[in-house]
């Protein structure tokens, strides 16, 4: 379920989209009822699962569980791997997780370990008496943190265990309290067995449960021994499924031989701007399949109305609007995990840069000046500014942190902005990640990336956030939207 969030979609192959209705049938459960089974009774140790995207195998995932005498505890064993190709990149992540729980599930300790493009981030802590405690290692940089937590707590790495831990028996729903250690949040489940059913995917018969989850719903069958066997989210596009460990590992060999951009062609909006984006002063763009309770931001340069079941948005380089409300700016002049600003790394630079007591034109003209001569764009990901910086290549969302990091280290309050810009190359919108920084009036859109101190208007802002927990809701929205260029000038 984690590292499933890591990806924008995955297809087992293209006839599974909308399986969820022509693909199964509802029979009668066994009449015997499935009781609550704790781990010293559990029926499996370990499970296999393999990804398929787009018709290409990129990855497997591998669930082993142990029991430690000496601690009295059982350990949750996760380890997954993925690559795949985008823009001609070969990209590549690694995870390895441990999770400690008693019998019944509940947390006690945790270790993660993420490599993302050979960048490494590590997470480990423990919960007992309502106190959950956690360090976050990234590169060189620790930072420690400490929550309270009123209740049971279980690792998110249950989420496909707790439904047979409880019983499955159609019409059972469960609520619990989860630690994603990924995404470091504290996340409510909620899971419904649904039917029992067979299905012209796999010979057996399964049970089919619901999940909702960080925002997201998804579908898992379970079969009667209590293994996953197919897995659907992100409305059917995300896919994994039971196979064996031979079959699993073999997407190495075929990952590697992959010439297909595969989030690339998932992700691009296709449309036709028609004009030279530089020279744009005004776009208004009409947007469908947008969820409904998915609320885009409003400003003084951007502005979304609804019009029947889709949004009309319009992005400007003059206000729309009679002036900014003015929030609170504290939040964005602090350091944070992605966005240190204390690190002698970043303050050697701003030293360097030696413009402390220039105006904010000519702070933002020297950050884009030297983020242009030591920054390779290259499809390259990173946990922070200071990675990028050591590597110096990086993503759109690379450059932004750095950007941010010697930004705020200069006084400037600066946010990271997701969301789309035009690409000509690609003849469609492409996600992406900017920065806006306060000039001391308003919000001034900047392209790091694109080297632009005034971003044009086809940036389209979906959200603002710079973790990997802030931007989940984006894939709610990725592969899904249609767009439609309505007016340009």
């Amino acid at each position: 379920m984690r590292i499933k969030l890591l990806l924008v979609g995955i297809f087992l192959m293209s006839l599974l989209t909308g399986c969820s209705t022509r693909y199964f049938d509802t029979v009668s459960p066994p009449t015997e009822v499935k009781k609550s089974i704790a781990l010293d009774q559990w029926p499996f140790s370990e499970f296999w699962q393999g990804y398929v995207f787009n018709g290409n195998k990129i990855g497997f995932n591998h669930f082993q569980l142990a029991f430690s005498e000496e601690e009295n505890l059982y350990a949750l064993e996760g380890s997954a791997a993925l690559h795949f190709k985008l823009l001609g990149f070969d990209k590549s992540i690694r995870v390895k997780s441990v999770d400690k729980v008693t019998s019944n599930f509940l947390l006690r300790e945790f270790s993660y370990r993420y490599e993302l493009d050979g960048q490494l981030q590590e997470v480990s802590g423990s919960y007992s008496n309502g106190n959950l405690i956690y360090v976050v290692k990234t590169g060189d940089a620790v930072e420690k943190i400490t929550k309270q937590v009123s209740g049971p707590l279980y690792p998110a790495s249950v989420i496909n265990l707790y439904p047979v831990h409880k019983g499955l028996k159609v019409g059972n729903k469960y609520v619990y309290k989860t630690f994603d250690a990924m995404t470091q949040k504290l996340e409510t489940v909620k899971q419904e067995v649904v039917a029992y059913q067979t299905s012209d995917l796999f010979p057996e018969k399964a049970y089919f449960v619901k999940t909702r989850y960080q925002g997201h719903s998804s579908k898992t069958w379970f079969l009667e021994t209590g293994q996953p066997r197919l897995e659907l989210s992100l409305r059917g596009v995300l896919v994994a499924h039971l196979e064996p460990k031979e079959k699993a590992q073999a997407y190495l060999a075929q990952a590697a031989l992959n010439k297909t951009d595969v989030l690339l062609d998932y992700a691009l909006i296709k449309a036709d701007l028609g004009v030279d984006q530089n020279n744009l002063s005004h776009l208004t763009v009409k947007l469908s399949q947008v969820d409904s309770d998915f609320e885009m931001p409003q400003g003084d340069f951007q502005q979304c109305i609804s019009r029947g079941d889709a949004l009309l948005c319009t992005r400007s380089k003059k206000a729309l609007n009679q002036g900014t409300v003015v929030e609170s700016l504290e939040q964005y002049t602090m350091a944070s995990a992605t966005v240190p600003i204390d690190h002698p790394i970043i303050k050697e630079i701003v030293v360097n840069l030696g413009v402390q007591n220039a105006s904010f034109a000519e702070k933002v003209s020297a950050i884009l000046k030297w983020t242009e001569k030591n920054i390779e764009p290259a499809v390259v990901d990173s946990f922070s500014s200071v990675q990028v910086i050591e590597k110096g290549k990086a993503e759109c969302q690379g450059h932004s942190y750095v950007f941010a990091s010697l930004a705020r280290s200069l006084g400037i309050p600066t946010r990271l902005a997701n969301g789309i810009v035009y690409a000509k190359s690609h003849g469609g919108f492409l996600y992406h990640t900017w920065v806006e920084s306060w000039d001391g009036s308003r919000w001034v859109a900047i392209d790091p990336t694109l080297r632009q101190a005034e971003a044009d208007p086809t940036h389209i802002t979906f959200l603002y956030g710079e973790s990997q927990a802030e931007l989940l809701p984006l894939s709610q929205l990725i592969g899904q939207i249609d767009l439609e260029v309505i007016e340009v000038r």
